[in-house]
């Protein structure tokens, strides 16, 4: 199955990606790495599976290949933000916060448009290095869900709310 997968579509960079993403949630990481290197490899664009490869890495604790690799992403796309600030990131996950801080600001220097404003945000004095979501904040007061009578035509809100009770 695998040969008459790959030899339909062997340079499908979005294919090889999600075939990698089944390898790892399988645990068979040794394959997903392997197919990621692949697509890296002989597919365009690359950058989507060699941050996906990073993150495999990470995920799996091989901090020291995945800051190889992101160094890698940074040469091989010197011109794009993410790679940097993915590096800036895994150093600092890595306890290296004046390698990140270095990082952050090379990218500063060496970055225009959208990508120096991105390095320098990050980079700013008090400024928190993070690529993972940040919490909701807890004062934030979220309305209690909808149900489904509230969008139903026969539900009795909607009919007070036409006829303006």
């Amino acid at each position: 199955v695998a040969e008459l997968f790959e030899a339909r579509i062997p340079k499908d960079a979005g294919i090889r990606m999600l075939a990698a993403a089944a390898w790892s949630r399988a645990g068979s990481v040794v394959e997903a790495a392997t197919e990621l290197s692949g697509a890296i490899a002989e597919c365009e664009p690359k950058l989507p599976a060699e941050l996906q490869l990073v993150d495999l890495y990470q995920r799996i604790g091989r901090m020291d290949e995945a800051l190889a690799a992101a160094r890698r992403l940074v040469e091989n796309h010197a011109d794009v933000a993410s790679p940097r600030l993915l590096l800036a990131e895994l150093q600092r996950r890595a306890g290296r916060n004046d390698e990140a801080q270095t990082t952050l600001h090379d990218a500063a220097e060496h970055l225009t448009g959208e990508g120096r404003f991105e390095a320098r945000s990050a980079a700013a004095p008090g400024a928190r290095l993070t690529l993972e979501p940040q919490p909701v904040s807890t004062s934030t007061v979220l309305p209690p869900p909808r149900t489904t009578s509230e969008f139903s035509p026969t539900g009795s809100r909607y009919f007070s709310s036409m006829s303006g009770t």
